[in-house]
């Protein structure tokens, strides 16, 4: 076992994983364990006192069918936003992953609530098609006020960011043997992204943070 955060690289299809740098100690076997694998990804135990508030809110709000088809109606519009953004060559300025790289609303309704959810993973690319990395515009949407928060890399998922991006696990290894390794920030490497960008919306967001 693993948490979140506690790897440098893992190959989801090969039994290969390097574990992040961390403190050592001796198992009564005699081997070093890595301290770091039972630390990160460690349960939010203090947040359990919150619960009950949490699911009253969620009542307040009308349930999570209603959160839902909120939260997925704003990421319907940043998807229909992002596919009209062209560059003057006619280029798509993002290429979206997953579901909503496919979309298309009348055929994603599902008694009011749209298939692939409040999430959308994308990256931003030139005018020739190449790639920007996540991590260049990271820090320009920072830079923005208010500040643009987004979250980058791989989020936690290598094998589905290895689908999505199209990387086979030699770009992975190779990445790795470069420098590169989860949480860094090197969005691109000999052309290819290590990682997408992704923009969440829950019961909190507003159209406002759309646009």
């Amino acid at each position: 076992y693993f948490g979140g955060g506690s790897v440098d690289v893992v190959l989801p299809r090969t039994d290969f994983v390097v574990p992040r740098n961390s403190q050592h100690i001796n198992n009564k076997s005699g081997e070093y364990v890595d301290l770091g694998v039972t630390v990160h990804g460690t349960e939010h135990f203090r947040g359990i006192i919150q619960l009950e508030h949490g699911f009253k809110e969620l009542d307040v709000l009308g349930g999570m069918k209603a959160i839902s088809s909120h939260a997925t109606c704003l990421a319907e519009e940043l998807v229909r936003r992002l596919e009209k953004l062209l560059h003057d060559n006619g280029t798509p300025v993002s290429q979206i992953y997953g579901q909503w790289g496919n979309y298309w609303s009348e055929n994603n309704l599902r008694n009011g609530i749209l298939t692939p959810g409040p999430t959308v993973a994308f990256n931003i690319q030139d005018r020739d098609g190449c790639i920007i990395g996540y991590d260049e515009v990271s820090r320009l949407a920072s830079l923005n006020t208010p500040p643009i928060q987004l979250r980058t890399g791989c989020f936690c998922n290598p094998g589905a960011c290895q689908e999505a991006l199209s990387l086979a696990e030699s770009d992975v290894l190779e990445h790795y043997q470069s420098g590169h390794v989860c949480g860094d920030r090197r969005g691109v490497i000999n052309g290819k992204p290590t990682g997408a960008i992704r923009a969440s919306f829950g019961k909190d967001s507003l159209w406002e943070d759309l646009n």
